[in-house]
């Protein structure tokens, strides 16, 4: 089953901040997946995707600036979103002593695809589209 490409910004679920920060402090949960939650969610109001997460490699995270600067793929541009200092934790934890690489990977150590990360979001939140997450975090921050 694959995930709507572009969904109307109207019709995706509501999922607020803090069901997000829930999701994203569970333990019990990968922490790859936690932090790309996270992360879908405060760079919501960018231009920055989950593709565009998922393709980053370890040196495009600027911990001490706090913030991922990547290159958008539906457009080329290159854009700088901001995370936060939560999400830097979560950040410094998942990449240890790498300084290369994918910066999300799945638990056999290869790049973590798209499908996994909508199923695993689906899994654990009883069937909610991992969209969501960009989504209301551009209704967020602009509420």
């Amino acid at each position: 089953m694959t995930e709507p490409r572009s969904p109307s910004f109207t019709h995706v679920p509501q999922i607020g901040s803090a069901e997000v920060l829930d999701l994203a402090f569970r333990d019990d949960l990968d922490l790859a997946h936690r932090i790309l939650w996270l992360l879908l969610f405060e760079l919501g109001p960018t231009e920055i995707r989950l593709a565009d997460l998922l393709a980053l490699d370890v040196p495009a995270v600027d911990l001490d600036a706090r913030a991922i600067v990547t290159t958008i793929s539906k457009t080329g541009r290159p854009v700088v979103g901001k995370f936060s200092d939560r999400a830097a934790g979560m950040l410094d934890a998942l990449i240890g002593a790498h300084d290369n690489g994918p910066l999300f990977t799945s638990r056999s150590g290869q790049r973590l695809s798209e499908v996994l990360a909508f199923e695993y979001f689906r899994s654990v939140t009883g069937g909610q589209s991992l969209h969501a997450l960009r989504f209301n975090g551009q209704r967020h921050a602009t509420a």
